[in-house]
């Protein structure tokens, strides 16, 4: 199954349904739940404002957050609960650190955390829990490693 060049990263969303590749645009498939064999959505690719580097699925399902290195953005997509589809175009979209690499949504999926790969910070966002947005907290940003490359949470106790 081609996805182009460059793929980044795989989400799969909480139910096992849906995946999607960061790539340039994030392209969406259908998870067969007997076989695992993937077929691609109509459409097979959903644009993003720039190049999508990461993705990560909000903990319900419903939504998914793409970061994208051209423009240094977070983006918020919905994910349609019939076919897992994602929304054509952003439903709300924060700036991010210069170079965005890896995106982590908090277990609880009320905050998201984006690295840098060459400047030394670290984005934060609160996700409200009824609709998805994303806004910067204040501070936007807090300082961290130069080339944090990866990032973890911890499950909630």
């Amino acid at each position: 199954m081609v996805t182009g060049t460059g793929a980044n990263a795989i989400a799969i969303t909480p139910n096992g349904r849906s995946l999607y590749v960061a790539v340039a645009a994030v392209w969406q498939y259908t998870i067969n739940p007997t076989t695992g064999k993937l077929t691609p959505k109509s459409p097979a690719t959903v644009a993003a404002p720039g190049t999508a580097h990461d993705i990560a699925i909000a903990p319900d399902g419903k939504n998914a957050y793409v970061v994208t290195v051209a423009n240094n953005t977070i983006s918020q997509y919905r994910i349609n609960p019939r076919t897992g589809a994602l929304s054509s175009k952003p439903a709300s979209t924060a700036d991010t650190v210069l170079h965005p690499e890896a995106l982590k949504l908090a277990p609880d999926g009320n905050s998201a955390y984006v690295t840098s790969e060459n400047n030394g910070e670290l984005s934060q966002y609160t996700i409200n829990p009824t609709t998805g947005k994303i806004t910067p907290k204040s501070p936007a940003t807090v300082p961290t490693a130069s080339g944090s490359l990866g990032l973890a949470t911890t499950p909630e106790r």
